[in-house]
């Protein structure tokens, strides 16, 4: 069983590639979430100091805070953060079909503020996803989460790897590269986005095996537009997830916080219906 002196581990609550989520109590009786890493390296260690060191210069409320790291008496690094009493995106995508539209879209700004705070202290996520946004069903406040491979502009810390990110949400230029920009996170929101008001994803890569296929898929192919798939789409909602999964970086907004404006735009207008055009021989 974990020890992590100070803390009574009481439950898991999350787990993933590179850690494991508990729910523990301190010495003071608080609750409190606590990630300890899978696996022991000098690498992955660096990584959690660097989720540390962006989530203490990330202070917002739509943003998990860290309340600091530390090694155990059997030398695994952890992680100390706060508790929120929530559920993960994916699964309240998949128990609340019914929420209207405004909820959705004021929910997504709520997200998308979150990221934008992260934009604004200079850092990417890179892995923006249902499993890493906590939401609590009855207040609907968000938590975005896992900023274990967060992009640090000033950070010599790096790795050989495919991808970084997860390919269902992953812009174009991440599957070539792990030095993307804010306009990555926009594309992964985009996505989610997409997913969360039409209840299908941008793109189906279940049947995909290899990255090759998956990065061509996701650099040629062009997704149905929300119109495409409802005629009833508001159609200045549509234009605002097209532009934010833009295939080209230069053509989405330049950042989360842009890309909230122009969400929080769509509510204070009103949803605009497509225009049915008669023609007349």
């Amino acid at each position: 069983m974990l020890e992590i002196e100070g803390f009574k581990i009481t439950a898991e609550i999350g787990h993933g590639t590179n850690g494991t989520v508990y729910k523990a109590i301190d010495f003071e009786g608080e609750v409190c979430a606590i990630k300890v890493l899978n696996h022991t390296s000098e690498f992955a260690s660096r990584r959690l100091d660097n989720e540390n060191d962006a989530l203490n210069k990330m202070h917002h409320e739509g943003i998990i805070q860290s309340h600091g790291i530390g090694v155990n008496s059997d030398g695994i690094h952890f992680m100390v953060m706060e508790y929120f009493d929530g559920i993960s995106f994916r699964e309240f995508m998949n128990q609340y079909l019914d929420l209207g539209l405004k909820s959705k879209v004021r929910i997504l700004i709520r997200i998308a503020d979150a990221i934008g705070a992260a934009h604004r202290a200079g850092y990417v996520h890179r892995d923006i996803k249902p499993s890493n946004i906590l939401i609590n069903p009855e207040t609907s406040q968000v938590k975005v989460t896992d900023f274990g491979i967060v992009l640090i502009p000033t950070s010599t810390l790096t790795r050989a790897i495919n991808i970084v990110g997860t390919p269902c949400y992953l812009s174009p230029e991440g599957f070539q590269s792990s030095k993307v920009t804010a306009t990555s996170d926009v594309y992964s929101l985009g996505a989610l986005a997409y997913e969360f008001l039409l209840g299908q994803p941008l793109f189906d890569f279940k049947k995909l095996r290899r990255v090759q296929d998956m990065r061509s898929k996701a650099r040629n192919e062009k997704p149905r537009s929300p119109i495409q798939i409802d005629k009833r789409f508001p159609i200045n909602l549509s234009r605002v997830i097209e532009k934010m999964i833009s295939k080209k970086p230069e053509a989405r907004y330049p950042d989360c916080n842009i890309a909230s404006k122009a969400l929080r735009k769509v509510l204070n207008d009103g949803f605009k219906k497509t225009r049915v055009i008669f023609r007349t021989k």
